[in-house]
């Protein structure tokens, strides 16, 4: 990486300039360096960040504004929005295999009842559907739905083939895990709770992707 002055005869530049350099700036200073195009920007543990980050943009407009608060503590110290540190400390325990927190250092760990859970197979998609008891929903939040490629079925989601995560509202729900090469998958549901524990998957189904 290379400072420069004055970068394309101006007093400032950013950006991609055909695909070869990116010019930005860091701590006040121009830089300039090689445009770099990731080797696989769609890898499996890739997939499943981008669906958590989706769950997380989606739960936060439903968390009340004393559990938004509880995040301030925590966006001071790294003077971010209590948006960006309740992403970022939840994106940091989905790559360690933990599930999400509704608040800092959350206890409520009370599961749902299931009352019923299926899979299908389809085109370039594999498809879950479930219904929950809405009365014993108790603390669960999410629902973190993996396609296997083996028989090695794990919460672990550096071995998962693609995911999609969706909010444990209490009532029948449909989720898509899609983009899947053809092939025989193994299926399964791992719900969540608040305080972040993730329970493991009461069923595996089979699933036929076409």
């Amino acid at each position: 990486m290379a400072t420069v002055n004055g970068p394309l005869f101006s007093l400032d530049a950013s950006g991609t300039i055909a695909r070869t350099a990116v010019y930005a700036k860091w701590k006040g200073r121009n830089y300039v360096r090689s445009h770099a195009v990731p080797a696989n920007p769609q890898t499996d543990l890739q997939r499943s960040r981008r669906a958590l980050i989706q769950f997380l943009s989606r739960a936060w407009s439903g968390l009340s504004a004393l559990q938004q608060a509880l995040w301030k503590p925590l966006a001071s110290e790294n003077n971010y929005s209590p948006f960006n540190a309740y992403t970022a400390y939840n994106s940091n325990r989905w790559t360690q295999g933990l599930g999400p927190q509704i608040t800092p250092n959350n206890q409520e760990g009370n599961p749902g009842t299931f009352l019923s859970e299926m899979a299908a197979g389809g085109v370039g998609r594999a498809t879950y559907f479930y219904q929950m008891n809405a009365a014993n929903k108790n603390d669960d939040w999410g629902i973190f739905v993996a396609v296997h490629a083996s028989l090695a079925v794990t919460p672990d989601l550096t071995k998962v083939k693609a995911g999609a995560v969706t909010i444990a509202d209490g009532t029948q729900y449909r989720i898509d895990v899609l983009n899947l090469a053809p092939g025989n998958y193994k299926l399964a549901a791992y719900p969540f709770v608040k305080s972040g524990s993730v329970r493991n998957a009461s069923t595996v189904f089979d699933v036929t992707v076409t």
